[in-house]
């Protein structure tokens, strides 16, 4: 896997740097966010899924939209905090589900991040 940095975006400047490149997206709600890469760098096809972490190595997002890869047009995430209680509630009672504790899960005591109730 490799690491980039990126910039996330505003839903509104997001929406206008798509409408700038001619691009058309369906709609940009709150359980989604945007993030912008140099040009030339960037998500593609086939990196649906991968993670988008912070600074402190948190998952806030999960690709989800890539639009052409590496033309400087934001790539839109699945924001992780969004969906915290759904993911919660579907993990709540699985037989290897043990707790959670700030953000992680214990998993074959091995500790695992899988999620953070991070805000943007």
């Amino acid at each position: 896997m490799e690491m980039l940095t990126v910039l996330v975006e505003d839903t509104e400047k997001c929406k206008k740097l798509y409408e700038h490149a001619n691009e058309t997206i369906t709609h940009i709600d709150a359980g989604m966010l945007c993030a912008k890469m140099q040009r030339n760098q960037g998500f593609c096809n086939g990196d649906s899924g991968g993670p988008l972490v912070d600074a402190r190595g948190h998952q806030i997002g999960v690709v989800s939209t890539v639009k052409h890869c590496g033309n400087g047009v934001p790539d839109i995430y699945s924001k992780v905090s969004h969906y915290v209680k759904w993911i919660d509630g579907i993990i709540k009672g699985r037989a290897w589900y043990t707790k959670w504790y700030k953000g992680f899960v214990n998993f074959f005591n091995n500790m695992l991040p899988i999620v953070n109730t991070c805000n943007l």
